[in-house]
């Protein structure tokens, strides 16, 4: 195993990501959900996706991007699922991602998502 393949194997769920939540982000993170509106025609388009797509995130708890990112990941996976998030802090982010993807680590920012094809391509 090499490269993106074996950054995403090291990678932690999105239940693991609730699990360090504080309290407050966590309440956040419903907030957010709640207020995600998702088109009928969208549905639509998420329900005719028919394969699944590794995504590989660098993401942090604090980052309110990274909270929409992971929400409205959530909200699209509830009605298809169709992604596999494994995700990775901003720190191996920024030692593992940001090198491979050739990001310059003052450049590199959270949520980072690599969206995979079956050879982690």
């Amino acid at each position: 195993m090499r490269g993106l393949e074996e950054i995403y194997s090291k990678g932690f769920s999105y239940d693991n990501y609730l699990g360090i939540a504080s309290a407050d982000e966590l309440e956040k993170l419903e907030e957010l959900y709640k207020n995600i509106v998702i088109s009928d025609d969208f549905v639509n388009r998420i329900k005719a996706v028919n394969k699944k797509v590794s995504v590989l995130a660098s993401v942090e708890t604090w980052c309110p991007y990274a909270r929409v990112f992971l929400t409205t990941m959530r909200k699209i996976n509830e009605i298809n699922h169709i992604f596999d998030l494994s995700l990775i802090t901003y720190g191996r982010g920024v030692s593992e991602l940001a090198g491979y993807l050739k990001i310059h680590e003052d450049d590199f920012v959270v949520p980072t998502a690599v969206f995979l094809d079956e050879s982690f391509s």
